[in-house]
């Protein structure tokens, strides 16, 4: 039987894909910053280690998951408790995303259109936003975006121009 996957993603649901995503989030972190700090060496060779910075990654990452998923901590009821309300959480969101897409653009220049329009994409496949097609179809078209840059770019154009003359 074959499943979509709009149906994986419902089977999956909100809770794990938070899970999933505090997941990866917490390893690529932890490990950005054990490999930046460069006490694992190897004594013979003095080489950096990356198994071990990788492993404590790792288990930390799973720890940090099993404690928000023990505690049934809710990002929401957090901010709720410092005094922040869900209204202005909205806004906050909404002004970080704006300023990480901004960032983005500075640092990653036109793969920032690849990674929105890839996250706009998976999310429409949840039942985080009400207009799931709007969303999916920004995601569309972000990608397309990325996609027109990188053929019409000049590095691009010189190879297509070699080509024409062969």
């Amino acid at each position: 039987m074959a499943i979509s996957i709009g149906e994986f993603f419902d089977k999956f649901g909100g809770e794990n894909l938070f899970l999933l995503g505090a997941f990866v989030i917490c390893f690529v972190l932890i490990s950005f910053i054990l490999k930046r700090v460069m006490i694992f060496k190897d004594k013979i060779t003095g080489k950096e280690d990356r198994t071990v910075p990788t492993i404590i990654s790792l288990v930390s990452s799973l720890m940090i998951v099993y404690w928000v998923y023990k505690t049934e901590f809710s990002i929401g009821d957090f901010f709720s408790s410092i005094g922040i309300g869900s209204d202005i959480l909205q806004v906050i969101i909404a002004i970080v995303i704006v300023i990480a897409i901004i960032y983005g653009f500075k640092k990653l220049k036109s793969l920032v259109f690849l990674i929105l329009g890839a996250i706009l994409i998976i999310i429409s496949f949840t039942d985080w936003v009400y207009e799931t097609e709007t969303v999916f179809n920004s995601g569309l078209v972000s990608v397309g975006v990325w996609l027109l840059i990188k053929l019409f770019s000049p590095k691009n154009k010189h190879a297509l121009s070699k080509d024409r003359e062969d």
